[in-house]
């Protein structure tokens, strides 16, 4: 089955369609061997891909090629795929890793051999215990508040979120029920509906971050001398600035990583994972670390403004 390193992870049977945009050589002769039924069934597998390593994951999406157009212009190669996850599989082999010798670079699509991940060992459980089931009702509770904080566009989501996000996030984040946690199945449609808001708020923090560098770069080079040149090239600043600029990127990226809402390895991980009540626990983790970061946070406020409200009685505001 043909390979298909990304940077992202797809969630398998969320019932979700997804758009691949193929110039990439090596993608675009997939893209085409896909529509010429090369492959049984159109299907292909996504996989992860480390930036750093080109290194690949042994665990993968199966998706399917809904439809396909050719955009080629000239020398230009395009083609664009219409997909849906529908698996799960394993990867036992690669049978030409060569053509990944030099990550991106090259022309030949990975080809591998994997294990499809049937349905029997996926299908709802009929004998589930009492500790199961409170489990999945404490997930749907913890769910639900954050969802309200969420949805309150006066509350501490005004300032986690930017607006067209807020109003997304309301629209997107879905009623579930017990049986939607208790079911395999279901239960990854809800996954895909908490990496969508782990994926909001991850570029909410990326625009907040990219702001205050672009406020620092632009006063930095407004100092310098001869004619603003814009955008700022970061390369032209004094090395105390772009040291400045360095720390803020890694402060705020170890302070993301400790909210525990990447939209990318947590993930990755879930699609390992064998067992649907492991895969039911990290996620309920997963959402209680963020509902009691949340309410951390409207306790502060309510702390600051009943302290405010007691200066304010007292004569000193």
């Amino acid at each position: 089955m043909p390979l298909y390193p990304v940077g992202i992870v797809h969630i398998p049977y969320s019932e979700a369609n997804y758009t691949l945009n193929n110039i990439e050589k090596r993608n675009v002769d997939m893209a085409r061997d896909l529509i010429n039924n090369r492959w049984p069934s159109s299907l292909f597998c996504v996989t992860l891909r480390a930036k750093d390593t080109n290194r690949i994951t042994s665990v993968a999406t199966v998706m399917q090629m809904l439809s396909a157009e050719d955009r080629s212009i000239r020398n230009h190669d395009k083609v664009v795929v219409t997909c849906k996850a529908v698996g799960i599989a394993d990867i036992v082999s690669v049978d030409n890793p060569q053509a990944w010798e030099y990550g991106k670079v090259g022309g030949e699509y990975l080809i591998a051999n994997v294990k499809i991940r049937s349905h029997s060992e996926l299908i709802e459980d009929e004998h589930i215990n009492n500790d199961e089931m409170e489990e999945a009702k404490k997930l749907l509770s913890d769910y639900e508040r954050v969802k309200g904080i969420y949805s309150n566009s006066h509350g501490i989501s005004s300032n986690e979120l930017p607006p067209y996000s807020r109003d997304a996030i309301q629209t997107a984040m879905s009623n579930f029920t017990v049986s939607d946690i208790i079911n395999d199945i279901k239960f990854w449609k809800f996954i895909e509906t908490w990496q969508m808001l782990c994926n909001s708020i991850r570029q909410a923090k990326c625009n907040q971050l990219s702001s205050m560098i672009n406020e620092i770069s632009v006063e930095a080079a407004m100092e310098l001398d001869g004619p603003l040149e814009l955008p700022v090239k970061r390369m032209k600043l004094p090395e105390s600035v772009q040291w400045k600029l360095y720390e803020m990127e890694q402060r705020s990226s170890r302070d993301f990583l400790k909210m525990g809402m990447d939209p990318v390895l947590n993930f990755q991980m879930l699609m390992e994972m064998t067992n649907h009540w492991d895969r039911v626990a990290i996620v309920s983790r997963m959402v209680k670390s963020e509902l009691d970061r949340l309410e951390a946070k409207e306790s502060l406020i309510k702390a600051f403004l009943h302290k405010g409200q007691q200066f304010s009685s007292d004569g000193f505001l």
